[in-house]
């Protein structure tokens, strides 16, 4: 019989899982713009434009975000260099 402060391996398995995957870091406009060493409009024409890093946009909110991967994945693609310290 299984003690009751043992949790069932399925939930113990979900667990461990979560904890070894990374949670996506969020960006503001104006933390990327920061990055990127240009105006916060810039960025938002470059958004509209379609040519400047992947946005994800709140549903409710609509506040603009961008996932920190996408950006360095952006800038190596675009301007060759690696965003890696």
């Amino acid at each position: 019989m299984r003690s009751m402060t043992t949790k069932p391996p399925a939930v113990a398995a979900s667990k461990a899982a979560t904890k070894n995957t990374p949670t996506p870091v969020l960006l503001t406009t104006a933390q990327v713009s920061a990055m990127l060493g240009i105006t916060v409009r810039t960025l938002a024409n470059w958004r509209c434009a379609g040519t400047g890093p992947r946005a994800v946009v709140g549903r409710s909110t609509g506040g603009v975000r961008y996932h920190r991967a996408d950006v360095e994945t952006w800038i190596r693609n675009e301007w060759g260099v690696s965003t890696m310290a």
